[in-house]
């Protein structure tokens, strides 16, 4: 926001405009594609005669670049003044190593994440400035990797379940002013609202606060029902999908959402069994095992070419190279565990040959994109993500970088709308995860795996990590010692070469 100290003659109106982008002829621009209003972004101040000490109480802009009309003079010192607005949230992680690209892409998703906190998390803090669910459900081991956001979530749960129709439908956006369930809404679209479930276990596990899972169990219970309750044979379906891939910059992918949308259903329904182990309810944790059994067999017998040893869907683009081949489609069976076991290694074989067919790109939207390198890294190849995660051409975080980013953007291309966007920032999970190389195991703090040097061209990094326990610290050099301070109550599974299990203390090894 702005604040304002000028010194106005009786009637003279002053307009200040705020966008983040300028136009080709170096003007600002200051609209909304997806909201028609003629005052978009924009405060107007009318001299009484006098100085004029003002700012906005009730509204707040997201801006690069800010726009005078109507001053009689240049603005001097303190007359036009930009004050940050930032949600009170602690940082969870510190992060460093010694490649300068990933600690500039951990610090471009901080400021991205604390741009987009005001009260809920927003999808962009120049625009709709909403809660779009979908934006935190591919989001969040980044977004608490960085922040502790334990209050906040807590709070927009509230938002979440308080869209819930008698139906058991929630809306994609939290909170809504009543749009958002139905077609023609970006709704249905359970890549955005099986956020609840994943919400509950998240907060459960990563907090160790239980007791959302068991305030909002009705309502997760519901919503998992209505989805089910609207499965076409046997499969649910969506109006969005893998949002953002790159040659699509209307929104939805060219694939058959159905896929996305069973995938996503087919994850709740696993968090719902462990949602009513919590709360005791057994019949929904039956319900749900043998609903999620039913949904994946009907995945694989839909999507799965066992030929081909890949996932493909009637709509995939016949143009595209490969064969119209979509990583996404893929990563989502491989991550989720919907693969069956003997084909898994050929589906991931698949993804690494894609990859490197596209002169290793990614071809992802913000699904396919918070998947993807922590696939490559699991499966052995972290080259692979690496090469992906530090590229510089088109598509890629370094090509923002090369554009003068300096926050993340909604789209890959350098026609991107939104420049302060997080959904596409999932890089930052793998860099604090398989870079650092720290990762949770199970549902709480109490195990943790630490593998350092996973990632090649990394030879150095250190982390700390807040956690319910007390500070995890991690630092390592490659060919040299690792430190590691583990707190009260967590084993460490030490990975690498010299493997080892290590209760609390200072440990140099």
């Amino acid at each position: 926001m702005a604040c304002y100290d000028l010194d106005l003659a009786e009637g003279n109106r002053v307009r200040i405009r705020f966008g983040e982008t300028l136009d080709a002829d170096g003007e600002l621009v200051c609209s909304n594609e997806h909201v028609y209003t003629g005052r978009f972004q924009t405060d107007e101040i009318i001299g009484v005669g006098g100085r004029v000490r003002w700012f906005p109480e009730f509204a707040y802009q997201g801006f690069r670049y800010l726009e005078v009309e109507g001053l009689e003079h240049r603005p001097g010192p303190g007359e036009i003044v930009a004050v940050p607005l930032e949600q009170q949230v602690a940082p969870a992680s510190t992060f460093a190593c010694d490649v300068p690209l990933f600690n500039d892409l951990v610090e471009l998703t901080r400021r991205t994440v604390l741009n987009n906190l005001h009260h809920i998390p927003t999808d962009t803090p120049c625009y709709e400035k909403n809660g779009w669910t979908g934006d935190v459900l591919v989001s969040l081991d980044t977004l608490t990797g960085l922040f502790d956001l334990h209050r906040l979530l807590v709070k927009w749960i509230e938002d979440i379940v308080s869209t819930q129709l008698p139906d058991g439908s929630l809306s994609v956006i939290a909170p809504s002013p009543g749009w958002g369930y139905r077609d023609g809404e970006c709704a249905p679209a359970p890549e955005w609202t099986c956020v609840l479930p994943a919400l509950l276990v998240h907060l459960a596990g990563v907090y160790g606060d239980p007791q959302p899972a068991r305030e909002h169990w009705g309502a997760c219970r519901a919503y998992l029902d209505h989805e089910l309750s609207r499965l076409h044979d046997g499969l649910a379906g969506s109006e969005l999908g893998d949002y953002l891939a790159p040659g699509y910059p209307l929104g939805p992918p060219p694939e058959d959402s159905r896929l996305s949308a069973s995938c996503f259903l087919f994850r709740a329904l696993g968090q719902g069994v462990e949602l009513a182990a919590m709360n005791g309810d057994d019949d929904a944790a039956r319900r749900f095992r043998g609903a999620a059994a039913r949904l994946r067999g009907r995945i694989n017998e839909t999507f799965l070419d066992r030929h081909d040893g890949c996932y493909r869907t009637a709509s995939d683009p016949p143009d595209e190279r490969n064969g119209g081949y979509r990583q996404t489609s893929n990563l989502m069976p491989v991550a989720f565990g919907i693969v069956p076991d003997q084909d898994r290694e050929q589906v991931v074989a698949t993804i690494i040959d894609d990859v490197v067919a596209r002169g290793h790109h990614l071809n992802t939207g913000h699904i396919g994109t918070s998947l993807l390198l922590n696939v490559l890294t699991d499966a052995g190849r972290a080259d692979e993500a690496c090469t992906v995660a530090t590229g510089t051409d088109e598509p890629s975080w370094g090509h923002w970088l090369q554009l003068g980013a300096t926050s993340m953007w909604e789209r890959w291309d350098d026609g991107a709308r939104s420049h302060d966007h997080f959904f596409l920032a999932t890089v930052t999970d793998w860099i604090l995860t398989r870079v650092a190389g720290v990762q949770r195991i199970g549902g709480d703090w109490s195990r943790v795996r630490v593998a350092p040097g996973l990632a090649p061209g990394v030879n150095r990094a250190a982390s700390t990590r807040r956690t319910p326990l007390g500070d995890l610290v991690v630092e390592w050099e490659r060919g040299g010692p690792v430190h590691l301070v583990v707190p009260q109550g967590m084993t460490c599974e030490l990975g690498g070469e010299n493997p080892a299990t290590l209760g609390p203390g200072d440990h140099r090894l």
